[in-house]
C-alpha cells in the first residue's frame, strides 16, 4: 500500500534503471527528484516546442547538468503524455531570449551558472557559437578570394515573355553569346537582353547585386528574380563596386539570402 507521506514529485520505481532527473530515495520502491536536473529538462522540453533539434536539446542538458541523455532517451521522455511537469515553478517567460547569432528563440538556464551552465549569455548554445566562429572564418577566406578575382565583364538583365514579371540577372564576358545560349534552348528564341553594365570585377559585383536583388524582389529562383525590370536595372545602375571587407559583407545579408552559399558559388567558378 502506498505510504501517505510520499511527496508528489517522487515516482515509483519500475526497474533498476534510474530515470534522468531522479535518484534513489530513502523510501523503498521510489525515486526522488533531482530538482536541478528536472528544471533543465523542463526548459529543454519548452525549447523543443520552439523548434530546436534533439541534438541541441541534448547539448543544452549535458552542458547544464554534467549528465548525458541520448536523443532517443530524451524523445521517449518527452513524447505523448510524458511531458515534464513544472513542479518547481520555473518562470519560462523570463528565461526566453533571442540568440544574437542565429536570431532563434532560446532559454537561459534556470540554474544560473552552476556546473557549466548557460547563465546569462546572449547566444543559444556553444554549438551555435562554434558554428558561427567557423562560419566567420569561412566568410573571411571567401571574400579575400573574391577580391582577388579582378576580371572585367558585364552584369546583364535578360527577360522572356513566357516568364512574365521575372528578370534573369547574371554575369558574362560576352553578353551576345550568353543571349544566344539562352535562345538556343527554346524554339521560340524569345529571350531578350534588356540591359548590361561593365565592371572591373564582375564576379564581385554579381555577388553584391544578387544579394541586393534578393532583398528587393518578391521571390528568387537561382538567378531569376520576380521584380519590376526598371527597378532591377536601377539597382544595377546605381551600384558602386567596392572591395569586400568584414564590415560591409553583411550589408546585403537578409533572412531571405544565404550568404555563404552565394559566396561559394561565385568564388569557385
Amino acid at each position: 500500500m502506498k505510504p501517505i507521506n510520499i511527496p508528489k514529485d517522487y515516482i515509483k520505481r519500475k526497474s533498476s534503471t534510474v530515470p534522468f532527473g531522479y535518484a534513489f530515495s530513502e523510501i523503498d520502491g521510489y525515486f526522488k527528484p533531482v530538482v536541478r536536473d528536472l528544471k533543465i529538462l523542463y526548459v529543454a522540453q519548452e525549447w523543443i516546442k520552439e523548434g530546436i533539434s534533439l541534438d541541441e536539446a541534448v547539448f543544452f542538458i549535458t552542458e547544464n547538468t554534467d549528465k548525458t541523455i541520448s536523443k532517443p532517451g530524451l524523445w521517449k521522455k518527452l513524447k505523448g503524455n510524458n511531458q515534464v511537469a513544472n513542479f518547481y515553478n520555473v518562470d519560462i517567460k523570463k528565461l526566453k531570449k533571442v540568440c544574437k547569432i542565429c536570431n532563434r528563440i532560446y532559454f537561459h538556464s534556470p540554474i544560473g551558472t552552476k556546473v557549466k551552465g548557460t547563465g546569462k549569455r546572449n547566444y543559444c548554445t556553444k554549438f551555435c557559437k562554434r558554428t558561427n566562429i567557423a562560419r566567420q572564418n569561412r566568410i573571411r577566406n571567401l571574400y579575400k578570394m573574391l577580391n582577388n578575382k579582378p576580371k572585367k565583364g558585364f552584369i546583364y538583365c535578360i527577360t522572356n515573355p513566357s516568364f512574365e514579371g521575372w528578370v534573369k540577372v547574371g554575369k558574362a564576358i560576352d553578353t551576345e553569346k550568353r543571349l544566344a545560349s539562352f535562345n538556343g534552348s527554346t524554339p521560340y528564341r524569345n529571350f531578350k537582353l534588356e540591359y548590361k553594365r561593365k565592371f572591373e570585377n564582375y564576379t564581385r559585383a554579381e555577388y553584391f547585386l544578387l544579394c541586393k536583388l534578393n532583398v528587393a524582389s518578391e521571390k528568387q529562383s537561382s538567378e531569376w528574380f520576380k521584380i519590376d525590370l526598371n527597378k532591377a536595372i536601377d539597382i544595377i545602375k546605381n551600384y558602386q563596386d567596392i572591395d569586400i571587407t568584414p564590415e560591409n559583407i553583411y550589408e546585403y545579408h537578409s533572412p531571405k539570402s544565404n550568404l555563404i552559399s552565394n559566396l561559394q558559388r561565385i568564388t569557385y567558378y
